[in-house]
């Protein structure tokens, strides 16, 4: 019989529209636990053999690259060719605060909204119980509540005792950059999650991803982390396909406004009318020079009260040929940080006032 964790496994499971035994890959399995807790063991008692394989930063002797986590691999260990008894040494005080903190490198599964509502309550409460966590981010699972809780502590955002999350420093920290919207603190913050950070160093390499299958997190959580990096100003997705990274700094006034306008002529010249979707200018833009919609609004929006750009609205309806050309932000509402998604080709993002769904950007003599 396997022994799992010290505890013995009985018992056969019948696939329930089949006349088979249902079985899962023993290969699974291990990854499974590997990528869960950091690390584990494969021992026969018989010889004292062992085998060790190693998730994400599980193990100090190994550097992992994105390439590392490609078609599922892991590191390992070999001992013995015999086949062990299955032992699965998952970090059993995990409460402990000795605990290296890197055997919790995976990716971790979440509701991204909810993940920035724990943080903003944690800040202000400076510690939550179990039940309370669980009643906040409304979850019974516990195996999902750990997904929300190891997330926060593979970033040292939180401590933990028996029954207690308590916030550290740093979640305060992440928090007042949630709540006062700045974007590279975000980011950066965001940046002290292992399994994050991974993500992000490969988007920004690659600059351009149009197949996701390939990035270098599982494909369960990476919805949820593609979320809170494009909300942070790393990438833009569109269309949920293609990724584009827009970590590049904010360029000066006169070389945006130069980019401004050749992105803008580029986009008119394969229309019939000056008036261009202001959608497509961010998007081409974004592509182009590697800059995140929110900054390029930013952007425009400095250069045009300077009078050193100008542009103007023309309000029509909607293109629903666009409705999935959209893009997750973050807002602020009554202190409390918030997920919004914003379509790109409403019109109401780069021109609230107006609404603008078409607009034209011209250049003043005071630009030159």
């Amino acid at each position: 019989m396997p022994e799992l964790a010290g505890r013995t496994l009985t018992g056969t499971l019948f696939h329930p529209f089949k006349r088979e035994i249902y079985t899962i890959a023993l290969t699974d399995v291990l990854w499974e636990l590997a990528v869960s807790f950091g690390a584990l063991r494969l021992y026969n008692p018989d010889n004292k053999n062992s085998l060790e394989l190693y998730g994400i930063g599980g193990s100090e002797e190994v550097t992992w690259q994105p390439l590392c986590a490609k078609d599922d691999l892991l590191w390992g260990q070999f001992e013995s060719n015999h086949s062990p008894t299955v032992v699965a040494t998952a970090p059993d005080n995990i409460k402990s605060q000795t605990q290296n903190r890197k055997q919790l490198a995976g990716a971790y599964t979440f509701n991204p909204g909810k993940m920035l509502q724990l943080i903003n309550q944690l800040a202000d409460k400076k510690q939550l119980t179990h039940q309370e966590v669980k009643q906040l981010i409304a979850v019974n699972n516990d195996d999902y509540y750990a997904e929300y809780r190891k997330f926060l502590y593979s970033g040292q955002f939180i401590d933990l005792d028996e029954n207690t999350l308590i916030a550290t420093e740093n979640l305060s920290l992440f928090n007042q950059a949630l709540l006062k919207k700045d974007y590279a603190q975000f980011l950066a913050w965001l940046r002290k999650i292992p399994s994050f950070s991974l993500l992000h160093d490969y988007v920004c390499e690659k600059e351009f991803i149009q197949d996701q299958s390939n990035l270098p997190i599982p494909k369960r959580p990476q919805k949820n982390y593609l979320v809170l990096g494009e909300a942070a100003g790393a990438w833009l997705i569109i269309e949920n396909k293609e990724i584009i990274s827009t970590i590049r700094d904010l360029p000066e006034i006169k070389e945006f406004i130069r980019d401004a306008l050749s992105v803008y002529h580029t986009i008119r010249t394969r229309g019939e009318t000056e008036w261009i979707l202001t959608g497509q200018w961010l998007e081409e833009f974004a592509r182009q020079h590697h800059i995140h919609p929110v900054m390029a609004r930013k952007c425009l929006q400095d250069a045009h009260t300077q009078n050193l750009l100008h542009f103007y609205a023309e309000g029509s309806t909607p293109d629903t040929r666009f409705e999935k050309h959209w893009m997750w932000t973050l807002k602020v509402t009554e202190g409390e940080p918030q997920l919004d998604k914003v379509f790109l080709y409403h019109g109401d993002f780069l021109m609230p006032s107006v609404a603008a769904v078409r607009f034209k950007i011209e250049g003043t003599h005071h630009a030159a």
